[in-house]
């Protein structure tokens, strides 16, 4: 029942004010912690501004009335009215107040930024109300511990925090409520069917091309569930409604109503003859998918009435079924449009740019067939430091969000990784959520508020850096070829950071901002191999590297990986790898310049990404130095010609250097280590080697680039390949292993 304001207001008179300068903030009487947490936020941001203020009383009310996000702000005289739903409404009315009327805004975990007047302004007779633009909203940018990270996402509307680890007291004081039910947010067939046994549950394994029922190893596959199977779909209701029934013990009103129901992320479909002959009936696969959770949420809905099911259309199943198929009544598809699935949606357009037509045309089928909610990608995935710096991506970032409001879209989820190698990282993540509230404003006008706000002294010449790299990288857009990051991007970039760091002296918070930016591109300077780096650029980067991940980083795993990366890219470029060779060598390199490549140096064996999709460590004795990396196949590790490729690739230049077939033909039968002569190759910057198609078993070779020139190399690679899938008639399984890489330097005649 909705509480009337003027008994209220009564009964605050009757309070002592929490005074903020002339301002007072009446204790509220409702004891809901979100009530608390609204009064204590606006007493603590309200005592930041000047103190010379007109006298106001601001008084916050609970309206069980209004929808749970929903506020309302009123002025009559001296009284200011802020009331809102439960739990969050009425917390969101106090931050509405605080930035529409008091000029306060959170622009990053560090950042609360006042206005220099410092007073509110809030016209007699207003009355204002609102709730966020969309239902449910959210941003990854790394795993969160940080309680300062916690207030800032809330601060900006963030409500769904499912991959962070809440502490209770914050969930209670900000409303923080599970979003997502068990097992997991996304990939979920994995968890469903990970207890399942594959020759009694044979056929609700999804369907290889060779005709084999596969299970998954992880969420990356192989395969998926067989959507056509009924045993798949009574063992998902019997395992969803247990899932539903323990949430609601543990969480008891607080509960999930949302449960994911989604592919494992791997292009993996099922290609049983049921399967294939239900995806011609609808058109596409997502149809065949569609047809599986449409069943599994029709029955679910019987028992557990307000559940909503999402699903999501990804990689395969990224097109929308043609014909006879819809989205149920409690089912929501989640559209995750990527440059790996269909649709090849290039992240750095927007979704209206005819590159991306066809995306476009299917988030636009999706969300005529049904209810829609998205997934999407605010940075770019290849896996060189370099990959986001330089480019800037706010506009495509409004843009995309304004369509999916008008597609209709209830949920929107954005991953922004990356923290400390993406240019503008502050910028995105606020702009997103700023827009994510509320769709409407001009983002050219809060682009220009973001870089007065938060760069302060120094914000002209950080906004021509941006604008710079907005202008250079325009051409390149549509291109999957070539780099505006060239030497002379460099040295305009490194001025203007300069000149800002000129204008910022003597102010260390501003200097600390303009260092984050100086750092991303420093790292991608030795990323793309710009060049040989000036002595003050290589002194000042691995300090600066370092403070800027204890900055982000807090989860132990990704501060570990991202420490790794920084030092093997720091041990690329600052420590030059040395030649020799601890193990024997074949006479034709005895008394040659060797540099030796052995497990100690494996790059990809510190590659979480690999190791989960196959790639292991083995301990071999008969391994130079005992150690080896090494990949299982399932199926036949050759292509149709009977062979598999060994190459080199430019991560930085975006293209091959060097590539080599092994032929069945070629590998001895005996299962040993043997050295194969690859060949001759011109190293180009950020270059990796990699063994096989498969892509798993790589190499980082960047450091053995030189920007003076010397590049070329011929290349051995020291082999052990076991198993049926290469020698026919072997036992055991098929494995490929790798124990030794060397590069042999070719000396050019002058």
């Amino acid at each position: 029942m909705s509480k009337t304001i003027p008994v209220l207001l009564i009964l605050l008179a009757l309070l002592p004010a929490v005074t903020a300068g002339e301002i007072a903030v009446m204790p509220p009487r409702d004891p809901a912690p979100t009530v608390v947490t609204a009064a204590e936020e606006l007493k603590n941001h309200l005592a930041m501004l000047r103190k010379d203020q007109e006298y106001l009383r601001i008084c916050l009310v609970s309206d069980t009335a209004m929808p749970p996000e929903a506020w309302r702000i009123t002025r009559r005289g001296k009284d200011v009215v802020i009331s809102g739903g439960l739990p969050r409404g009425i917390l969101y009315g106090a931050f509405e107040f605080l930035e529409r009327f008091a000029g306060i805004y959170w622009l990053d975990p560090w950042t609360t930024s006042v206005p220099e007047d410092g007073k509110v302004v809030i016209p007699d007779g207003t009355r204002v109300e609102g709730a966020p633009g969309f239902r449910w909203r959210g941003i990854y940018v790394t795993l969160a511990t940080d309680p300062a990270k916690f207030r800032f996402f809330a601060r900006n509307r963030e409500n769904i925090f499912f991959d962070f680890k809440l502490p209770e007291d914050f969930s209670r004081k900000y409303g923080i409520q599970k979003v997502l039910g068990s097992p997991n947010p996304f990939n979920t067939l994995f968890y469903y069917m990970k207890s399942w046994d594959l020759e009694k549950d044979e056929d609700a394994f999804s369907m290889d091309a060779d005709g084999r029922r596969v299970k998954a190893r992880n969420v990356f596959g192989p395969g998926q569930v067989c959507f056509t199977s009924p045993k798949a779909r009574k063992k998902f209701i019997a395992q969803l409604e247990e899932y539903i029934l323990s949430d609601r013990k543990k969480y008891g009103a607080n509960a999930p109503t949302v449960y994911n129901i989604s592919i494992n992320d791997t292009k993996d479909k099922c290609l049983c003859p049921e399967c294939v002959k239900r995806a011609g009936v609808y058109g596409s696969d997502s149809g065949v998918m569609l047809e599986f959770v449409n069943a599994v949420a029709k029955s679910v809905e019987k028992k557990y009435p307000g559940i909503l099911i999402q699903t999501s259309c990804y990689l395969s199943y990224e097109a929308p079924p043609l014909r006879g198929i819809a989205p149920g009544p409690n089912v929501a598809v989640r559209c995750s449009l990527s440059p790996w699935g269909i649709g090849k949606l290039n992240l750095k357009l927007p979704l209206s740019h005819p590159v991306n037509a066809q995306a476009a045309a299917f988030l636009k089928k999706w969300s005529s067939l049904g209810r829609i909610q998205i997934w999407n990608y605010w940075v770019n995935f290849d896996k060189n430091l370099d990959r986001n710096a330089g480019l800037v991506n706010a506009r495509v970032i409004a843009e995309n969000i304004k369509l999916y409001r008008e597609r209709g879209a209830d949920w929107v989820f954005s991953e922004c990784e990356f923290p400390d190698t993406a240019s503008f990282h502050p910028l995105r993540v606020w702009l997103g959520y700023r827009l994510k509230n509320d769709p409407s404003p001009d983002p050219e006008k809060l682009i220009t508020l973001f870089f007065t706000r938060f760069y302060g002294k120094a914000a002209r010449p950080m906004r021509r850096l941006y604008d710079f790299m907005s202008e250079r990288q325009a051409p390149f857009l549509e291109k999957k070829c070539g780099d505006h990051r060239d030497a002379d991007f460099f040295r305009t970039a490194d001025a203007l950071l300069d000149e800002a760091e000129k204008a910022a002296s003597g102010d260390p918070e501003l200097l600390e901002r303009i260092t984050r930016e100086r750092t991303v591109l420093d790292i991608a300077f030795f990323s793309l191999g710009a060049g040989e780096p000036s002595p003050r650029r290589a002194a000042r980067l691995p300090g600066n590297w370092e403070h800027l991940l204890r900055r982000w980083y807090h989860d132990a795993w990704q501060f570990k990986k991202a420490m790794a990366d920084m030092r093997t890219t720091l041990g690329n470029f600052l420590d030059r790898p040395v030649p020799g060779a601890r193990f024997p060598l074949p006479d034709e390199l005895k008394g040659r310049e060797v540099y030796e490549i052995t497990a100690e140096k494996f790059s990809a064996l510190g590659d979480r990404e690999l190791l989960r999709l196959g790639l292991k460590e083995l301990r071999d004795p008969d391994a130079a130095g005992g150690r080896a990396m090494t990949v299982k196949f399932d199926k036949s590790p050759f292509r149709k010609d009977g062979t598999f490729k060994i190459g080199v690739h430019s991560r930085a230049k975006k293209r091959p250097v060097f590539s080599q077939k092994i032929s069945a033909a070629a590998i001895p039968a005996d299962g040993k280590y043997h050295l194969y002569y690859a060949g001759e190759f011109t190293l180009l910057p950020g270059s990796l080697l990699y063994i096989h198609d498969s892509w798993y078993m790589q190499q980082d070779l960047a450091g053995y680039w030189r920007a003076g020139g010397g590049n070329s190399y011929r290349l051995y690679i020291s082999l052990k390949m076991t198993g049926p899938g290469f020698v026919p008639g072997a036992a055991g399984e098929t494995f490929l292993a790798c124990d030794r890489i060397l590069l042999v330097p070719v000396k050019t005649q002058k």
